[in-house]
């Protein structure tokens, strides 16, 4: 570093969605080696990062500094990453944002989300509501389940809307109608209630 005399300050852009769909997790995971859903962020951004590294290079650039985080929702017009840990310090830790120690897998959690939701447009469509959104902490989760098939299990409409959102309170968002109170309510489905959905 003692012979660079200026720097270039880039934040680089990465579209997991894009990587990461339902069908391509098996095959991303016999590529990078890894067997646990919790791992495969920190491996594929291990991976990127050592891609971006040798282009650079190749360019005659050499990194000085590199951090990888989540593009939080409120700064998402700005493509703006609010991290500055290194990407080191990230993957030793294992993406600790991402994983928690009662974290399910990928599995676990989408049979809990499709029970939670079974149960819950159960008791709305008693009242005669329905449910239109779900929500989901970004933090919590960060793979995103098939949510087709769960929606075909869960016994909910096909134009149901998911969404990842950084959640204040609870892990889960139910957004549903009610004919009675005429107005949208919302449910908030917690960690522990998430878990002991799965059964």
């Amino acid at each position: 570093m003692s012979n660079f005399t200026h720097k270039y300050d880039i934040q680089v852009g990465l579209d997991l969605t894009k990587i990461l769909t339902p069908e391509a997790i098996p095959g991303i995971k016999a590529y990078l080696g890894v067997d646990n859903d919790n791992e495969l962020l920190s491996a594929i951004a291990e991976d990127r990062y050592q891609k971006l590294v040798q282009a650079l290079q190749e360019a005659g650039f050499e990194v000085i500094r590199a951090g990888f985080s989540r593009i939080e929702g409120r700064d998402r017009d700005e493509q703006k990453s609010t991290s500055t840990s290194s990407l080191d310090e990230a993957t030793d830790r294992g993406s600790s944002s991402e994983q928690k120690s009662d974290q399910l897998s990928l599995e676990e959690f989408s049979s809990a989300l499709v029970s939670l939701l079974k149960d819950e447009q159960r008791k709305i469509s008693d009242n005669d509501g329905e449910i239109i959104k779900v929500d989901i902490d970004a933090t919590y989760i960060s793979i995103a389940p098939n949510f087709d098939v769960i929606r075909k299990e869960a016994g909910l409409d096909d134009e149901m809307e998911f969404n990842f959102e950084e959640l204040n309170d609870g892990v889960i968002l139910i957004s549903y109608t009610d004919p009675k109170k005429q107005q949208l309510q919302f449910k908030k489905i917690s960690k522990e209630e998430l878990v002991n959905a799965k059964g």
